[in-house]
């Protein structure tokens, strides 16, 4: 879904996107969560979810002029109505606007305007005005010093300025090694990632880098901050439409750049996943891990428009909300506003809830081949179950970044064999072998967003050379007879998922 709106994103232009785009939801939703993020500690009453109260109470606190709260939430609801209306007509998650005549036309009915020119001129006067009080409430003196060196840094990208004046400036930008920051700059102006771009392409990065060299002079390293933040540029390539999202949201921008100088793990681990440049967006949500229950809601929520038969579409689903959310633990803890010794436990519930939901994908689909698991025998009541135990870190709650899951598949037996109810019926222990089977390629298969976790499964009975899932009655007989000291030891971190 991500991925069919960057596509659109890309052809289109951001600044037709009524949520990205300049004065877009996304912005208004800014400007209530910084004052969150400022004041909610101790002004607890603006600890509010819906954004129309927090803008309420803003101006009743005389944080947001009373114009500026207006605008705002006139702003606010026509275009989530918009959205609402958008999303109803293309029957998907989409915040584009139109460029089929027919659809305009569509749209500004569903708007209740005359035509689509009256609907237009509506939006981009509630659009710009938002976009002027946000620029207004982002505006710092180094945003202006910003402007001043606009066009020097430009030059030094562009490699129009001497050299010694170069130095000199990026010397002010706070870079101790002008030398070696030039060198970076001219390996990736004269690299295939720059020399690849369409003329487009190359114009957003040339907006792009004078606004990095600026932002990165924050940073407690710059140069090394800047070399992290020129190979994920060049990761990015093609894909310059994220070169838009970071020009036209600054705030976007200064986080990507505080993560990178705090970690190169990040940002090797945003390189690899650039999708997750979409978690910058709202700094509210990056460093606050969710709960369980709101891990669980939300990633129900995410699957909920994918067709049940688009298996591609679940993984990639499933995969952008994992690597989603291991950044966001990754930012809480360099932001220090989470502690480093929970971070096992919170990667671990991520892994939980993901196993659940692919368990859930790899039942149904084998499900619907060949029916549900009996057990023949009278004496045996409702369905064999199938239980995945996971062992060492993921047992333990300890899991890390890079942990890979290890875990083995256990069933319950029928003493008559038992087999599956539907028209292509298959024994049970057919079945729960191809249920493993099923959960493991979910897990581990590689799309365009990576795989979702390494598995480890030498942990079952016997080893590589055991069954992939193993009944409960010959799993209990070997941890009597035949399982080592280390292999009972293994289950104390053992857990069923």
């Amino acid at each position: 879904m991500k991925a069919m709106i960057a596509r659109e994103l890309q052809r289109k232009g951001i600044h037709d996107n009524i949520k990205l785009g300049p004065g877009g939801i996304r912005e208004i939703e800014f400007i209530g969560q910084t004052f969150q993020l400022i004041r909610g500690g101790r002004e607890l009453h603006l600890q509010e979810r819906g954004i129309l109260k927090v803008l309420e109470l803003l101006g009743e606190n005389g944080y947001l002029a009373s114009q500026a709260v207006a605008d705002l939430s006139s702003a606010y609801r026509f275009l989530r109505k918009a959205e609402n209306r958008l999303q109803m007509m293309e029957d998907r998650q989409v915040h584009q606007l139109p460029v089929d005549t027919l659809d305009q036309l569509r749209l500004a009915t569903a708007m209740e305007m005359q035509d689509w020119k009256s609907f237009e001129t509506t939006l981009r006067g509630h659009m710009r005005r938002v976009h002027e009080h946000f620029n207004r409430l982002f505006t710092t003196p180094q945003d202006e010093q910003a402007q001043t060196d606009k066009q020097s840094l430009l030059e030094i990208w562009l490699d129009t300025l001497d050299k010694d004046i170069a130095h000199k400036v990026l010397k002010e930008c706070g870079f101790d090694r002008p030398e070696y920051v030039m060198g970076l700059l001219h390996g990736l102006r004269e690299g295939s990632a720059y020399g690849s771009l369409s003329s487009e392409g190359r114009a957003r990065m040339d907006r792009l880098i004078p606004l990095l060299l600026h932002a990165t002079r924050l940073a407690e390293d710059p140069d090394t901050t800047l070399a992290r933040l020129i190979r994920l540029l060049e990761a990015i390539g093609g894909r310059s439409v994220y070169f838009s999202l970071l020009i036209e949201n600054p705030m976007a921008l200064s986080q990507l750049v505080k993560l990178c100088s705090a970690s190169p793990w990040i940002s090797n681990w945003i390189g690899r996943h650039l999708i997750l440049l979409d978690e910058l967006l709202d700094p509210r949500s990056l460093y606050a891990p969710s709960s369980r229950p709101e891990l669980e809601n939300e990633v129900r929520q995410r699957l909920i428009p994918v067709p049940d038969d688009d298996l591609e579409m679940q993984m990639e689903v499933l995969r952008e909300f994992r690597h989603g959310h291991v950044l966001r633990v990754a930012a809480a803890v360099i932001s220090g506003g989470f502690p480093p010794e929970q971070v096992g436990g919170h990667l671990s519930r991520i892994a939980e809830v993901v196993l659940d939901q692919c368990f859930m994908l790899a039942r149904d689909a084998i499900e619907k081949k060949h029916g549900q698991p009996r057990c023949l025998s009278k004496d045996v009541v409702g369905n064999p179950g199938f239980a995945v135990i996971a062992f060492g870190k993921l047992g333990g709650l300890e899991l890390g970044y890079a942990s890979d899951l290890d875990m083995i598949f256990l069933y319950e037996a029928c003493g008559d064999g038992g087999m599956t109810d539907g028209e292509r019926s298959v024994t049970n222990e057919q079945f729960f072998a191809r249920l493993g089977q099923r959960l493991i390629h979910i897990l581990t298969a590689r799309t365009p967003g990576g795989i979702l976790y390494e598995v480890d499964m030498r942990l079952r009975p016997s080893g590589k050379a055991g069954p992939l899932v193993t009944s409960l009655a010959a799993f209990r007989e070997y941890q009597r007879n035949h399982a080592w000291t280390w292999e009972h030891q293994a289950l104390v971190r053992a857990v069923r998922i």
